[in-house]
């Protein structure tokens, strides 16, 4: 879930630019990611994100940069991509890796940040959950809407700002959870190994934190 937060800032943050979205919408069968999984795309083929294990991004780049070039002057363009590798013999996307499913991808081309990346922002902040939703047209045409729920992201208190809560941290700030220390010394703000793991959107408890003391019954 730390993938939607990440490209939501980026969205918001860069300067506004023709870029294309990739969302896998639907899976049948096996897939290396789930339904939700989303990239970005800019001009000169850099990814953030990912919708597979590496073996769609590279036909996924090409399809982005037609995007951006056949529909220069758009600003909504959108293409459904639909990969299959349930064949015995999947030597072309699959790579051999037998994922044996079907995978439906929706390539829109922006040209700046969609309503839904402030609102997943919002929900960060506020601690409130909210839906994306991703309308795309099916095969045969219809219109259909993939609806993600983003709940905000897990809250971390780590008490004691010691050197054993400096892996902690790290790790839980690359899985984009919201790391805060708190330690009742008055020396008790993290070292700089440790406030680099989470210098983006985290907070370090200042005021000391008081260990909890169980009742005598």
């Amino acid at each position: 879930m730390a993938e939607i937060f990440e490209l939501a800032q980026r969205l918001v943050r860069d300067p506004p630019k023709p870029r294309v979205l990739a969302t896998l919408v639907d899976v049948s069968g096996s897939s290396y990611r789930r339904a939700g999984a989303r990239a970005l795309f800019d001009e000169i083929g850099k990814v953030a994100g990912s919708i597979s294990g590496g073996c769609l991004e590279d036909d996924l780049v090409a399809r982005a940069q037609h995007l951006l070039r056949c529909h220069a002057t758009a600003s909504n363009a959108t293409d459904v991509v639909v990969y299959d590798t349930t064949s015995e013999n999947d030597l072309i996307w699959g790579v051999g890796l037998g994922c044996h499913g079907i995978v439906k991808v929706v390539l829109e081309r922006l040209t700046r940040a969609p309503a839904w990346a402030h609102q997943v922002i919002r929900s960060a902040q506020t601690r409130v959950p909210c839906t994306i939703a991703t309308p795309w047209p099916d095969s045969d045409g219809s219109p259909r809407i993939w609806e993600q729920p983003v709940p905000p992201p897990i809250s971390l208190v780590v008490y004691g700002a010691g050197d054993d809560a400096q892996p902690l941290c790290r790790l839980a700030a690359g899985l984009g959870w919201e790391v805060a220390i708190g330690d009742p010394r008055s020396n008790g703000s993290p070292k700089p190994p440790m406030s680099s793991a989470y210098r983006s959107n985290n907070s370090v408890l200042t005021s000391p934190v008081m260990p909890t003391r169980r009742r005598s019954s």
